[in-house]
């Protein structure tokens, strides 16, 4: 998890319409403003404008300037330019973080491209868009389609001189990602463990960045159920960051979080409790108390007492963590979906049907949605989603 994740408390749209009309208002306003003489210059002003308001999670506000920075390059450079495609690649992962996927694809596949057509196979542009494609196909589930795309990526960060380790680093745990969820496990541990070697050989055993690595490799110990394996690596992951971090930074809480689970899942859960509070109470002080990374926490804590059956407990913890994850990225994500169905069906064994219905409004689609709450698989739900976390 980043550190930096902006703080914002305005509710987002669920449509993009929203962004239409702040985008027609922007360019007439560029018009009244600058007339015809709308140059390249105005172009970085309103990319970068776009990326202020990206960080801030303005995210329909980020859409409409990039769109803007966007008409600008292709009057002034044409649609194939490389400007074009940066452009692009921003507007594709604006899309994505407000989980709009059918809209970040195509943005993504024209950014590629460009890029393809302008520097080659082999240049690190063209690694970075195709990790970002793989990125959006890893979060859809079509993990055949992005598997091949980081290992391309990959492939091309290998060729290249330079020292490109921490983007080859992040390429290789996606791809092992890709590859647990496939539940190809000795592919994946074969990269974690080449990965941790490599970094342990080249920064030293208890730098950072080897916490990571470790942090990893447990976590695919941990789904696969290997409890014993998993929690001496996350022990090890914790001991380096709480050293060479600060006792209260972001990675530290991750590490707890995570032992956490490992306990949960060993139904140690005075020890599971125990972790998810401290890791909890470090995410409110170094993040804020708004910050996606507390609402897992939440998350976890609540699916605990849900597992407990202490549903009362659990009902304020789960209502904030949506809360949270409702202000950050808005009721159209699917992190928003899985967290109103576990919220839903824990009304739901509370004797609050309206409310759950309430809360099952909120999502687009209750497809999945089991009404009488009595099935196995979403009484489940509320206790099988938690929140495993990868560190800064």
């Amino acid at each position: 998890m980043t550190n930096e994740t902006p703080k914002n408390s305005r509710k987002y749209q669920n449509s993009l319409q929203v962004a239409v009309v702040l985008f027609g208002a922007f360019l007439s306003a560029c018009a009244n403003q600058y007339g015809e003489d709308i140059g390249p210059a105005d172009m970085v002003k309103s990319y970068r404008t776009g990326q202020e308001e990206f960080q801030s999670g303005r995210y329909d506000n980020a859409l409409a300037h990039y769109q803007a920075a966007l008409i600008i390059s292709d009057k002034e450079n044409g649609p194939e330019d490389k400007s074009a495609a940066t452009i692009l690649n921003a507007m594709a992962l604006t899309h994505k973080t407000k989980g709009d996927y059918a809209a970040a694809e195509p943005l993504y596949k024209r950014s590629l491209a460009i890029r393809e057509e302008i520097y080659g196979n082999d240049h690190p542009s063209l690694a970075t868009t195709l990790n970002n494609l793989a990125s959006l196909y890893r979060a859809q589930g079509k993990l055949d389609q992005a598997g091949p795309l980081y290992a391309r990526s990959l492939d091309i960060l290998k060729e290249l001189a330079g020292d490109n380790q921490e983007s080859m680093d992040a390429l290789i745990s996606s791809l092992a990602g890709v590859y647990i969820r496939q539940g190809k496990f000795t592919a994946a541990r074969s990269l974690l463990e080449l990965n941790l070697a490599a970094r342990e050989q080249k920064l030293g055993k208890d730098h950072p960045d080897v916490a990571q690595s470790l942090n990893d490799l447990a976590e695919l110990y941990r789904l696969q159920r290997d409890y014993k394996g998993a929690e001496p690596l996350f022990r090890r992951a914790l001991g380096i960051w709480k050293t060479k971090l600060g006792a209260e930074h972001p990675n530290v809480g991750t590490a707890l979080n995570n032992l956490g689970l490992v306990y949960k899942g060993q139904r140690k859960y005075a020890d599971a409790e125990s972790n998810y509070r401290q890791a909890l109470e470090i995410r409110e002080k170094s993040l804020g108390p708004d910050d996606p990374s507390v609402a897992a926490s939440l998350n976890n804590l609540a699916s605990l007492r849900y597992r407990q059956g202490v549903y009362a407990e659990a009902e304020p913890m789960f209502k904030r963590a949506l809360s949270i994850i409702k202000n950050a990225v808005g009721v159209a994500h699917p992190r928003y979906s899985r967290g109103a169905k576990n919220y839903a069906v824990l009304l739901r064994k509370l004797g609050r049907g309206e409310e759950a219905d309430s809360v099952l409004d909120s999502i687009k689609s209750k497809k999945d949605l089991i009404q009488n709450g009595t099935d196995k698989k979403a009484q489940s739900s509320s206790e099988d989603k938690d929140s495993e976390d990868k560190g800064s």
